[in-house]
C-alpha cells in the first residue's frame, strides 16, 4: 500500500509494507523490550514486565517473549511510520541494538561481579553450610 504525499517542491513515497531488506532479527526489541516498545508505541511489549513477576516460569516466558519481540521488532517499528527512509530506519535500529547489547553486557558483568563478591565474602568468613542450620535454630528461638 503506497500513498503519495504532496509536499511543496517534493513528492515523498510512504510505504507501509516492510521492505524485504529489513526482515531481520531486532536486537533492540530483544534486549530492551518494553523500553524499545514504548518508543514505538507497541504496548504488547509490556507483557515482559508482567511475565517477569511470575515465579520460576516467568524466566522462560520472558525469554520466549523477548525472542518473539526480536523476530517481530523490525516489522512493528517500520509500521510505526516514524522513519523517512530505509536508511534512517536501519540507523535507528542499529543504535537500539548497540544500546541493547551494552545494557546486556553491563547486566551480565554486574551479576558476575556480585557472585564473585559474595563468594569472596563467604570464604573470608569461613562460611559453612552447617552455619545455616545453626542460624535457623538461633532465629527460631528469637521469634
Amino acid at each position: 500500500m503506497q500513498e503519495e504525499l504532496q509536499i511543496p517542491s517534493q513528492t515523498m513515497q510512504i510505504t507501509l509494507e516492510m521492505p524485504e531488506e529489513l526482515k531481520a532479527f531486532n536486537w533492540g526489541a530483544f534486549w530492551l523490550t518494553f523500553i524499545w516498545g514504548s518508543a514505538y508505541n507497541i504496548r504488547i511489549t509490556y507483557l515482559v514486565l508482567l511475565s517477569s513477576l511470575i515465579p520460576f516460569v516467568g524466566i522462560l516466558l520472558t525469554l520466549g517473549l523477548s525472542i518473539y519481540f526480536g523476530t517481530k521488532g523490525n516489522e512493528w517499528a517500520w509500521k510505526s511510520n516514524k522513519f523517512s527512509s530505509i536508511q534512517s530506519f536501519k540507523q535507528s535500529q542499529k543504535m537500539w541494538a548497540i544500546s541493547g547489547w551494552i545494557f546486556a553486557l553491563l547486566g551480565i558483568s554486574l551479576l558476575i561481579g556480585c557472585l564473585i563478591f559474595l563468594n569472596s565474602l563467604l570464604k573470608a568468613n569461613n562460611f559453612n553450610i552447617d552455619d545455616l542450620k545453626n542460624l535457623e535454630q538461633i532465629l527460631g528461638q528469637q521469634y
